[in-house]
Parts: C-alpha cells; sequence; structure tokens
C-alpha cells in the first residue's frame, strides 16, 4: 500500500466520522459567524465567548493549521471531493478550467459573504425557510429528511452538485462563506507545505493534484488562503521534495492531521461539557426562582386571607384551561426527538425542562437555555426563536405545545 493511498484512506475516515457524529459543524460555526457579527456591531462583547465558542475554536485552529477543518472536517466539503471523484474517475467526465477565470471566481465567496452579513443577517433581505443547500445537506444525514421544508436549498444543492462533478471542490472554491472566514484566517498559518522550486523535477505533478487549483508549481511555500492541507501535492511528489513545516521544522503530515483534528475535538468536547453545565445551572437556578415566586404569592394570599373580615360573596367562575401536574411532549428540532417535561400548577406553566434531544452540541444549549424560561415568561409558546438555533428552538416548542395539549382540561 503506497503512502499517498494510506493517507487517502486515513482522511476518508475522518471525514466520515465527522458526517456520522457532527454533522452541523459547519452550520453552526457559520451562525455563529452571525453571532460575532451582531453581538459586535451591537456592543455585546460579553456575549461573544459564550455564543461563538466553536467559531473560536475553529478560527484559532484555523490560524495555526490552516484550513484544515475544510479539507478535513467539513462534511460539505467531503460532498464535493466524492462527487469529482465519482465523475472523474467513473464517470471520466473531464473538464479544465480556466486559470484566468478560476482565478477572479474565487473571490465570489468573499462577496456571498458580505452580502449575507450586509443585507441578510440585518433583516433587510428575508430568506425563505429552507433556502440554505448547507441545512438540506445535513438534513439528509438526520435521517428525517423533508423535501418540501427544504425545497430551495435542496434545488440549490443540486446545482452545487452539478457543479462539484465538472470541478475539484467547485463550492469550497468559488461560493463557501464561512470557507471565505478561513481563507483569511488562514493566511497568518504557521502549519505550511514547503517546496523549493529548485529541488523540483520537470513532472508538475503537484499542481494537477491541488484540490483548490494553486499553481504549486510555481511557488516555494505554499502560503495560500485557498490551501485546505488535503497533502496532495506532498504523497504525489516523487521527489519527496513537498513537505510539512511548522516554523522551518519539518513535521509528518499524518501526525500533524491527527493532532489537530484530535486538539479541536477534545476542546470542543470541553465547550460542550462546560455549556451543559451552564445550562443544567440555568435550569436549576429557573425551577429554584419559579418555586420561590410561587411560595411567595401563596405566603401573600394566606396572610391576606387572615386578615380580611369575611364577607358573603358570590362565587367566581374561573377559566380554567390546565389541569395541575406534570406533562411531557415531543417535538421535531434540527433531528427528531426533541423532548421536554412541562410542570404546570394553578392553572400556570411553572416549569419548562428540555429532558433530552439528539440534536448537535452548540445548537442545543443555546436554545434549551433561553427558550424554555421565556415560555414560562409569556406563560405562552409564542416566543422568539433563538437566532443561529431556529429549529432547536422550533422543536422545543413544538414539544412544549404537546405537553400542554395534554395538561388542557
Amino acid at each position: 500500500m503506497t503512502k499517498t493511498t494510506k493517507m487517502k484512506i486515513y482522511r476518508t475516515i475522518v471525514q466520515i466520522l465527522f458526517i456520522v457524529f457532527l454533522p452541523g459543524l459547519i452550520t453552526l460555526a457559520f451562525s455563529q459567524v452571525k453571532e460575532l457579527i451582531v453581538n459586535v456591531s451591537n456592543g455585546n462583547f460579553n456575549l461573544i465567548i459564550p455564543n461563538c465558542v466553536v467559531l473560536i475554536i475553529l478560527s484559532i485552529l484555523t490560524i495555526i493549521t490552516g484550513r484544515i477543518f475544510c479539507g478535513w472536517m467539513c462534511i460539505f466539503g467531503s460532498l464535493n471531493d466524492w462527487i469529482y471523484f465519482v465523475s472523474n474517475k467513473l464517470l471520466k467526465i473531464k473538464f479544465k478550467m480556466n486559470k484566468s477565470l478560476d482565478k477572479y471566481l474565487k473571490y465570489l465567496k468573499y462577496l456571498i459573504l458580505i452580502a449575507i452579513a450586509v443585507f441578510v443577517w440585518t433583516g433587510i433581505v428575508k430568506l425563505p425557510s429552507g433556502s440554505s443547500p448547507w441545512d438540506a445537506y445535513t438534513q439528509i444525514f438526520s435521517f428525517n429528511y423533508l423535501l418540501k421544508e427544504y425545497l430551495i436549498g435542496t434545488f440549490i444543492l443540486l446545482l452545487i452538485v452539478i457543479g462539484a462533478s465538472f470541478i475539484e471542490r467547485f463550492f469550497c472554491r468559488y461560493l463557501c462563506p464561512l470557507g471565505a472566514v478561513f481563507a483569511i484566517l488562514s493566511k497568518f498559518k504557521i502549519y505550511k507545505v514547503h517546496k523549493e522550486k529548485s529541488n523540483c523535477a520537470s513532472c508538475k505533478a503537484c499542481t494537477p493534484k491541488c484540490s483548490m487549483g494553486i499553481d504549486l508549481d510555481k511557488i516555494d511555500v505554499v502560503s495560500s488562503g485557498e490551501c485546505i492541507q488535503c497533502f496532495n501535492c506532498v504523497n504525489i511528489c516523487p521527489k519527496k521534495n513537498a513537505r510539512v513545516k511548522v516554523l522551518g521544522e519539518e513535521i509528518n503530515e499524518t501526525a500533524f492531521a491527527t493532532i489537530a483534528i484530535t486538539t479541536a475535538v477534545g476542546v470542543y468536547s470541553l465547550a460542550n461539557v462546560i455549556m451543559q453545565q451552564d445550562l443544567r445551572n440555568s435550569v436549576d437556578t429557573s425551577i429554584v426562582q419559579q418555586n420561590t415566586s410561587t411560595n411567595t404569592t401563596t405566603n401573600q394570599n394566606a396572610v391576606t386571607n387572615n386578615t380580611t373580615t369575611t364577607v358573603p360573596t358570590t362565587p367566581v367562575v374561573t377559566n380554567t384551561i390546565y389541569k395541575d401536574g406534570t406533562y411531557t411532549g415531543t417535538g421535531r428540532g434540527y433531528r427528531p426527538g426533541v423532548n421536554v417535561s412541562v410542570t404546570i400548577k394553578n392553572d400556570k406553566i411553572t416549569s419548562v425542562v428540555v429532558v433530552s434531544s439528539g440534536e448537535t452540541p452548540g445548537y442545543y444549549e443555546r436554545a434549551a437555555k433561553t427558550v424554555p424560561s421565556e415560555i414560562v415568561a409569556a406563560q405562552d409558546t409564542t416566543v422568539k426563536v433563538v437566532s443561529g438555533a431556529t429549529r432547536t428552538s422550533e422543536g422545543i416548542i413544538e414539544a412544549v405545545e404537546v405537553a400542554l395539549a395534554k395538561a388542557k382540561i
């Protein structure tokens, strides 16, 4: 087995693992780009770290290692890889992109990022629900895909599939706004591929193997923000002239990828544990506050009854809606299976707790920390969804409505 084959297999395994365990990571990261921009523009700097923890982790990783997220962890990038492989190797589709056109089209992703930030995130333009190809793609892997909910996104996804059949990493090169963010940050990377031109043979084998269309045979150090650290150039070089270096010291590319990805997943998992604990503390505090409020009201009523002279009164007819008790409900968020517990006392919603869900870590905590308390405060399910966690918020709301339906008299 050749070194090239080993690297391809290793990278493919990593890509599959991210598809299985973290399919929503790309949409989570991009939603946090929005959170960052919105919070900075509003001066809410104290919300940046808790609301953008995943983006911060990936950004630090990108500044150090380059766009390894795009090359190894992004499931949308993996889709582009596999489509091109099938079309190029199996269907024998051959297409050569004009170099000059390729160069200018790569700026398109930056324009898309600016347009989204200026027009969509500010509310000037409201995109139809289900129009994101990312959401359409990740929903396919939730095994509960509903075409009617993602019709526009699925159509755009189909166009991307066609483009990826002819041009390797079509979406990543020209259209990905998150890729634009990481391409900028990648300019500062310390892990780089070095290949001194003076030691190169005349084969120019590296350039045709570059997934992002970089003219590798013309440079000594790959500093381009387009590089996604796929290491195809390192593995194809017949003279072993292309090597990964950090601060001038050579490092094995397999070890590099393993350390970078393990570190990212480890820090992400730690951050998720912290967010889960913060959520539990928030829920416990909310329940204590609700119980305190209920007891205070009861005591006040008791004092009033003890000090008030008894007089004949006309019976009051109350419009009671709910029976006292604890009720459960299930809704569908980003994935099916958002389960909540709703407690009713004296015809009031006193507690809403998200018991379990199959949501992507990061989405779940933000919605579960905010939506239940707002429902209790409003005594209604017509509350605002959490920006960047819309589907999870809607799943919680739906589950609460199911529970309340059971509680109705």
